[in-house]
């Protein structure tokens, strides 16, 4: 009987020494192979298994407060970061990998990720609070409640990123007390240049750099104007001139070629400024034109006047010499009569 106790006392003890090893105190590990089953003895694929008829599978919480808990809803399998391990307790991080969203500082996320606060990614592993972008809020607008934002990064300095603000100072867009803002500094600073369509710049006069096309309702540019043609001092070239710079350089004065515009562009505030000043300009000549030729009227007027008054004296002149010649006429028939009768007198006499 004592050997049969004996043998069953061994048995037992190499049974439990080759599942698992129980060490004192507090702690408890399982060395071997096997699987560790909680809540029930059926045998899966996991190293740890946890089951349970409610929510929860398992939790994890600290002593110093915060709880990771994972389990299932409704079939549907969740990781959930809380406060603290109550059901109640505000989540922090909610994963659902069947397909519903996830939640970052909200309990109720309602689209795929939603996040209760600022969202940054840090962009390298150097300078990480300057590396950045970051989507921030810029306090209310107004009374009206929406909230600015702003899509804020880092920016390039000369200086070095290391001399750059904390989170980056340049606002890529930003919604503004309902104004949509492109490409400013936060604390006010030059902000290089925008380039669409390519990476360098030809001439790094132009803030805006667009290679392509660009298609506008309406543009605006800030220009001097060409009042100045209608100034007493300008000078005007007369057309003679004009014609023979156009005749040598086949385009008009102070235009820019053909050739110069294909390879430099034009400044549309200037180009604009100069079609003015060559509208003014043809504005004047017409106006001198017109005075010309008003001129020319006045004196063909003139002319046409002492035309007909020349005429009307011609036909004066001409009725009268009609009076005269018929005056002259009837004393000719009148001298002829008297010829006639002198002859017979004559003829009478000699008789």
């Amino acid at each position: 009987m004592k050997k049969l106790i004996f043998s069953l006392f061994l048995f037992l003890s190499f049974s439990s020494l080759a599942y698992a090893q129980w060490t004192t105190g507090t702690d408890i590990s399982n060395t071997n192979t096997g699987k560790v089953n909680i809540g029930t003895t059926t045998s899966t694929q996991a190293k740890l298994l946890v089951y349970t008829t409610g929510n929860y599978a398992g939790i994890f919480r600290g002593s110093t407060g915060g709880a990771v808990g994972v389990g299932s809803l409704s079939g549907v399998p969740f990781l959930q970061a809380a406060t603290n391990e109550a059901a109640t307790a505000p989540a922090i991080l909610s994963l659902n990998p069947a397909g519903g969203n996830v939640g970052i500082g909200t309990t109720s996320p309602d689209v795929t990720l939603a996040v209760n606060g600022v969202i940054k990614t840090i962009l390298g592993t150097n300078f990480q609070s300057q590396n950045v972008v970051s989507i921030i809020p810029l306090g209310y607008s107004g009374i009206t409640g929406a909230n600015n934002w702003a899509i804020r990064g880092v920016y390039q300095y000369g200086n070095g990123v290391g001399n750059n603000a904390n989170g980056g100072d340049l606002d890529i867009i930003k919604s503004l007390n309902g104004n949509t803002v492109l490409g400013t500094k936060s604390d006010g600073t030059a902000l290089g240049n925008v380039l669409i369509g390519q990476t360098t710049q030809y001439n790094s006069a132009y803030l805006l750099d667009v290679n392509g096309s660009m298609r506008a309702k309406a543009i605006t540019v800030n220009t001097t104007g060409a009042d100045f043609v209608f100034e007493p001092s300008y000078k005007l070239n007369t057309l003679a001139e004009l014609q023979d710079y156009i005749i040598r350089n086949h385009h008009l004065p102070e235009i820019p070629s053909a050739k110069e515009m294909q390879t430099k562009g034009i400044d549309l505030g200037q180009n604009q400024v100069k079609l003015l000043q060559k509208v003014e300009e043809l504005t004047l000549y017409l106006i001198d034109k017109d005075k010309q030729v008003n001129a020319e009227i006045e004196i063909s007027n003139e002319q046409q006047k002492q035309i007909e008054e020349q005429t009307a004296t011609n036909i004066r002149l001409s009725e009268q010499l009609k009076v005269q010649t018929q005056k002259i006429y009837s004393q000719e028939k009148r001298l002829k009569k008297l010829e006639q009768q002198l002859k017979l007198l004559i003829n009478k006499e000699k008789k």
